[in-house]
């Protein structure tokens, strides 16, 4: 592989590898980048996850096209100058590569015989970009462009990427690209243990890109998916589906507290208001599913379960004020309240 930085600065990679071996997880104090005294300082991977959650739609087309005619370019020719402009582009102050990322492996396909017949090159890029900038954008850019790599050629770079998927920063984008690399259930595997180690953004993207999980996976989203500080309001509709909290309402076997607890969380965060949360208006068969969940209610309410059951009288009141049947439901919480409310517990 080539190089085209000197020594001068660590690389990411480098940076996240010394302290992974040093303190076994990404520790507050790291810190990727240097912010001048007055700049806003975002916590690890909130300026994409906002951008993601609440801006961006389907991406930025131009960007992932200009980067992908760079990339086109230098497996034409194999010049290193090009090399040093798509450096210059993917850290110039107009380019986020999660703007660009929906759209570049597509645009990078179109040329899918060039990539092909260049794939040592191309893979040569990937690594460069990953394992040897000091710029997270270009990282971040490196490891979108090794998405279509699979076979020998993804295999050698998915210890690195799931080094780098460690980092907040890069959980998205890593990602990404090891969906296209392992099996479906050890991706899922990996989003898990992600998601265990990680409580902002990565674990938000981690839950997100979970796809058919087994039990096992499903019990854990139920337990401690929607348990993400600030953040859990981008979890309650992905922890609901994907820990399939429905069919675990329907039971008539008293379920475990744990899950219960967890069940309260989920609706806690599915009350939530605002921006481009999926809310409890938008689940199907909300009413059935509140109904299914006051079977399941302790004798003593936590604190939780006690402010939630207030919640959803006044979500029904808002959203049910003519149907009978939430009129009923009603009346069974402010039922449940009375009988339960004098011995309602701290969690």
């Amino acid at each position: 592989m080539f190089r085209l930085f000197k020594r001068k600065n660590e690389s990411v990679y480098q940076r996240i590898q010394t302290e992974l071996e040093k303190n076994k997880c990404i520790t507050n104090e790291f810190q990727l980048t240097e912010v001048k005294e007055g700049e806003l300082r975002f916590a690890a991977g909130a300026s994409d996850g906002t951008l993601l959650y609440h801006f961006m739609g389907n991406g930025d087309e131009t960007e992932a096209a200009a980067l992908a005619d760079l990339v086109g370019g230098y497996l034409l020719t194999g010049d290193k100058k090009i090399v040093k402009d798509i450096l210059s582009f993917v850290d110039s102050s107009n380019y986020r590569a999660v703007t660009a990322a929906p759209n570049l492996t597509p645009k990078i396909l179109e040329n899918a015989e060039l990539v092909n017949n260049q794939i040592d090159r191309y893979a040569a890029l990937c690594q460069l970009l990953m394992a040897e900038s000091a710029s997270v954008e270009a990282v971040k850019s490196g490891i979108v462009l090794s998405e279509p790599l699979i076979g020998p050629y993804g295999e050698k770079q998915v210890e690195m990427l799931k080094t780098l998927g460690r980092h907040e920063e890069f959980t998205y984008f890593s990602l990404i690209s090891l969906k296209n690399k392992l099996e479906e259930n050890s991706f899922n595997e990996l989003c898990i243990d992600y998601a265990k180690a990680l409580t902002g953004w990565g674990k938000v993207h981690s839950i997100t890109m979970i796809e058919e999980p087994n039990e096992a996976q499903q019990d854990w989203i139920v337990k401690n998916g929607c348990r993400n500080g600030g953040l859990d309001m981008y979890l309650g509709h992905e922890c609901l589906e994907k820990g399939n909290v429905r069919l675990l309402l329907e039971q008539k076997e008293p379920l475990e507290k744990e899950i219960i607890d967890g069940v309260t969380g989920i609706f806690s965060q599915l009350l939530m208001e605002g921006g481009p949360i999926v809310g409890l208006e938008l689940v199907a068969g909300d009413l059935e599913l509140i109904a299914a969940y006051l079977q399941h209610i302790p004798e003593k309410l936590t604190n939780e379960q006690a402010v939630l059951l207030e919640s959803l009288i006044a979500y029904i009141t808002q959203h049910y004020s003519d149907s009978s049947e939430g009129q009923q439901i009603n009346k069974d919480i402010q039922q449940l309240l009375q009988e339960t409310g004098a011995s309602a517990t701290s969690d």
